[in-house]
């Protein structure tokens, strides 16, 4: 994979966007421990919109992995399925 050098150190790398159509992002894996913990009711939308279709609901107490941030909104993940974007406040993290 290429990257990039400044003097002798990396300063980053170039990576390939996954993009995934629905079907994929259905039954694509992420195996991670949980890093959070819901706290209020929510609805996993598809998008980070808070207009986006939910997709699942969550509960308080159900554990999570924490993917990707994108302006207050997170996308999570459980057992390695994608769920989809929470608002950030209805998180708290676990370690």
């Amino acid at each position: 994979m290429p990257s990039i050098l400044w003097g002798n150190f990396r300063l980053g790398f170039f990576a390939q966007q996954l993009v995934l159509t629905d079907a994929e992002a259905a039954t694509t894996t992420i195996s991670t421990e949980p890093t959070h913990a819901v706290i209020a009711p929510v609805g996993a939308r598809r998008t980070a919109d808070s207009a986006a279709p939910v997709m699942v609901q969550l509960s308080p107490g159900e554990k999570v992995v924490l993917v990707e941030r994108a302006g207050g909104w997170v996308l999570v993940v459980r057992e390695g399925k994608r769920l989809g974007y929470v608002e950030e406040n209805t998180l708290v993290r676990l370690w």
